[in-house]
């Protein structure tokens, strides 16, 4: 492994793509792939990294109430009136590709434009 490189990679903040690169370094199964391959590996786990700790920051960012809410933990009661069938219509986002518009009323009515 080129340690100049490395130290290099660090320093313009690709700390992901110099860990790829050590790790494919020390890797005999990575020997036998071409330039391209290797380095197609190395691009794709900076920009997932990088992608991954953007939702994370956004996530961090929005304070939600509760970050880690799952649609599949919903308290369905019957006292709480909600409407299953409009969650899961929702949980789809078929309404962004259908333009659907807007929230009417209590009871959550879309307006097709």
């Amino acid at each position: 492994m080129n340690q100049e490189l490395y130290e290099k990679l660090r320093e313009m903040r690709l700390p992901i793509m110099a860990e790829e690169y050590k790790d494919q370094s020390e890797n005999t199964d990575t020997q036998n792939m071409t330039f391209e391959e290797r380095f197609e590996s190395i691009v794709i786990k900076e920009y997932d990294s990088r992608i991954n700790h953007t939702v994370e920051r956004y996530i961090k960012n929005a304070r939600f109430y509760d970050s880690n809410a799952n649609l599949q933990d919903i308290n369905y009661k019957p006292d709480r009136e909600i409407n299953r069938g409009l969650i899961e219509e929702l949980s789809t986002n078929e309404y962004i590709q259908h333009e659907y518009n807007g929230w009417a009323s209590p009871s959550v009515i879309f307006i097709y434009i």
